[in-house]
């Protein structure tokens, strides 16, 4: 039921999911198909398996917002070259730089004193694979996946246009995670466990302590950098009644405030998609221009959408 239902939110709630539904499903086929090549028959868990992924898969590649909406994005060729200057060509750094200061953001973070500590915590989880037989086996075909993963999440990302950052790296998380913790019950693992048990006493309380002030900050976030309900009832309650508000952005007239529409004026926008290059061949400030002229009753809505295009 568990797996049915991961496999359901991953597939289905975006097709920024996917990847992750990829990798999770290569793994549990892994994992079940190895006893069914031992036995030389389908087991009922392997059976199991494949009908989940095929019940929830197959209509997925009728939604027309799937396969389809993806084909209809990589075939338009402004699109396509706008993100893939945005998030490929134009990066300032490689992607192979950010991996650590994401994982040590999932860990203690990423100042000096909390990478030190996150890297001597680490290192003894990898002393704990190597010196532990009954847990060596599982840990190092678990890292053999992980790494390999890493790599091809890396190239991936190095050249794809769907990636935004290094959040592809995010199910790779829990291995770390479990080195952590290996590393944290590293000392009381050894023969000597008393004083082993202390070291890992010490360890975790001085985990703690590097918590302490993010545990504090964290109830103090908002969680509303842009409030579009918010805004949404401000403009209701605000303008007259049918007031036209041209927006600069064809992604926050047509989609933020789809999700959160005022009842009272309507959002709109003057340009089809927020490609530059749309922008200038459609003269958006003569049509921006010529639009209040029409209609001088009209608000304004502005993000600075390309700041850095002075054009």
């Amino acid at each position: 039921m568990i797996n049915a239902v991961a496999f359901l939110i991953m597939t289905w709630s975006s097709p920024s999911g996917w990847p992750f539904a990829f990798l999770y499903a290569i793994f549990n086929l892994a994992v079940f198909t190895a006893p069914a090549l031992r036995l030389r028959r389908l087991t009922p868990d392997l059976a199991i398996l494949l009908c989940t992924y095929f019940l929830i898969g197959l209509p997925l590649l009728l939604a027309p917002w799937g396969l389809q909406q993806v084909h209809q994005f990589t075939a338009d060729g402004d699109t396509r070259a706008y993100w893939t200057n945005v998030f490929a060509t134009g990066r300032s750094s490689s992607q192979w730089v950010k991996i650590l200061p994401v994982f040590n953001a999932y860990a203690w973070g990423t100042t000096p004193i909390r990478q030190i500590f996150n890297t001597l915590v680490l290192c003894l989880g990898l002393i704990h694979v190597a010196t532990i037989p009954r847990h060596r086996r599982t840990l190092t075909i678990l890292g053999v996946i992980f790494i390999a993963v890493l790599i091809m999440n890396i190239l991936a990302v190095e050249k794809s246009v769907w990636v935004f950052g290094i959040t592809r790296a995010v199910p790779l998380l829990p291995y770390y995670l479990m080195l952590l913790a290996a590393g944290l019950l590293y000392p009381a693992t050894r023969p000597a466990k008393l004083p082993g048990w202390t070291c890992t006493i010490l360890l975790c309380l001085g985990g703690l302590i590097l918590w302490w002030e993010p545990l504090t900050l964290i109830p103090q976030i908002n969680g509303f950098p842009r409030p579009f309900a918010a805004m949404s009832a401000w403009a209701d309650g605000n303008l007259p009644a049918d007031t036209p508000v041209l927006t600069d952005r064809y992604f926050t007239a047509y989609n933020e405030y789809r999700v959160h529409p005022p009842t009272q004026v309507q959002f709109v926008s003057a340009a089809p998609n927020q490609i530059p290059e749309q922008y200038l061949g459609m003269q958006f400030r003569e049509r921006v221009m010529q639009f209040f002229q029409d209609n001088p009753a009209a608000a304004f809505y502005e993000e600075k959408h390309l700041w850095n295009r002075p054009e």
